[in-house]
């Protein structure tokens, strides 16, 4: 999908004459005149809005590179736009975009919940479990995945099989589009059962970089969870405010730090 989205965006970013005949095919179809937005890889969740606009406009681009662009408008980009028509015609395109949809908006969640000017460090740290945990669940099973303790989550075992969903959770649209495609024999079974290992090996990989990467565990973080006015009427909420209160110690004046404990 990365080659795909690029390819087609620089495909038309400097050429006015193929933006104009593709904005011929969008009024045809009735679709958005939107412009093809770039991928940038070291920000790869940008991937997702590359991905919503690829879809918006799968049609009109279908029609446009497997039926209409002539010898004249290749001119140059022949290798792209080979590169093009062969995503264009693979059977699970459609269902992997859907599944790319469905992955980011589930990354997009948790990027734009710290996207606030208020002070969000108290549930950090329960959100970094929750994503972990949420992106888990797309292929293990749940009570696996529920019976692990935050700090457990670094000593999963992702590679056991045993635990994992029969099929995994590539999202509604996704499914829905791999059973119509089947239905219509325009997708072997083959291929189907293939898209969904795919989706299973990139869900452990993506598993295995969180877990390995996010301060699971950290005893901070985790404390800092009692500023949460959810969390300060639990049981080790005092122990967790003197443990704060010990890191940060010369933050804070002596005369104050029994007052903190007492709030």
């Amino acid at each position: 999908m990365e080659t795909l989205a690029l390819d087609i965006f620089y495909y038309f970013k400097y050429s006015a004459v193929k933006k104009e005949q593709f904005q011929e095919i969008q009024q045809l179809f009735n679709v958005a005149n939107h412009t093809f937005l770039k991928h940038v890889h070291t920000r790869w969740l940008s991937m997702g809005a590359s991905n919503d606009r690829l879809l918006e406009q799968l049609i009109p681009l279908k029609e446009f590179f497997l039926k209409n662009v002539s010898n004249q408008q290749l001119k140059g980009d022949k290798t792209r736009y080979d590169r093009i028509c062969n995503s264009l015609r693979d059977t699970t395109l459609l269902p992997t975009m859907l599944f790319v949809k469905s992955v980011t908006t589930m990354f997009h969640h948790f990027e734009t919940s710290f996207q606030s000017e208020c002070p969000m460090v108290h549930v950090l740290y329960s959100e970094l479990v929750s994503l972990v945990r949420n992106l888990l669940k797309r292929f293990m099973k749940s009570d696996v995945v529920n019976d692990c303790s935050d700090r457990g989550l670094k000593s999963l075992d992702i590679e056991d099989s045993t635990q994992y969903l029969m099929v995994p959770e590539v999202g509604l649209d996704t499914m829905q589009q791999l059973s119509a495609d089947k239905k219509s024999g325009n997708l072997s079974e083959l291929k189907s059962q293939l898209f969904l290992k795919s989706a299973r090996d990139f869900y452990k990989k993506a598993a295995k970089k969180l877990i390995d990467s996010l301060p699971l565990g950290n005893q901070i973080l985790r404390d800092l969870r009692v500023l949460n006015p959810e969390s300060r009427d639990k049981s080790n909420s005092v122990t967790q405010v003197k443990r704060l209160i010990n890191v940060f110690e010369s933050h804070i004046p002596e005369e104050e730090r029994d007052l903190i404990v007492d709030e």
